[in-house]
């Protein structure tokens, strides 16, 4: 049975509201309470960038994929009950989103989504407690740090995080 048109075009334009506030709530879960952590699902679903984009549809789905993304990177980086890491269903699971994002077919969210995901997956393997690799190094960001304070193994890791996430949003609260 096929929806007729109008209403078929009707329900892909708010879909994705839904998908955002579901990603972000389980998502910040892992951070805040369940209170705050619908409130925090509400601002980020139905914000003024998501809200002002709706003839976008492409753009707030790939855009609805990345709070999904960075639920699901948290729970690769979490370990099972019996101790061991769950890696080879999170990593299905980050490609099949991935994928989708990119079958939705907008290259400039899906490029903002892989830049986001990218260093939160960065951040969050440096500051895996347990982790032998990274063992005696201090979280990435101290409270009251900066970049100086990101402890990364290359130098190059340091002046890409320098690029990408520490310059621009230090130039914004600058003006």
């Amino acid at each position: 049975a096929f929806v007729p048109l109008d209403m078929a075009f009707a329900i892909e334009l708010v879909m994705f509201y839904p998908v955002a506030f579901a990603g972000m709530w389980m998502w910040l879960r892992h951070y805040v309470d369940h209170g705050s952590s619908a409130v925090g699902a509400f601002l980020f679903a139905f914000s003024g960038f998501t809200l002002s984009h709706v003839v976008h549809p492409n753009l707030v789905a790939v855009v609805a994929h990345i709070p999904w993304l960075l639920w699901v990177i948290e729970c690769a980086c979490a370990q099972a009950p019996d101790g061991r890491p769950r890696r080879v269903t999170t990593i299905a699971t980050i490609g099949l989103l991935t994928g989708s994002q990119v079958l939705f077919g907008h290259p400039q969210a899906l490029w903002w989504s892989l830049l986001l995901v990218g260093t939160f997956t960065a951040w969050r393997v440096a500051s895996a407690e347990g982790s032998r690799r990274w063992q005696g190094y201090p979280r990435p960001i101290t409270a009251g740090g900066g970049i100086r304070d990101l402890h990364l193994p290359s130098q190059q890791a340091r002046g890409f995080a320098q690029i990408t996430v520490v310059g621009p949003v230090g130039n914004l609260l600058r003006h």
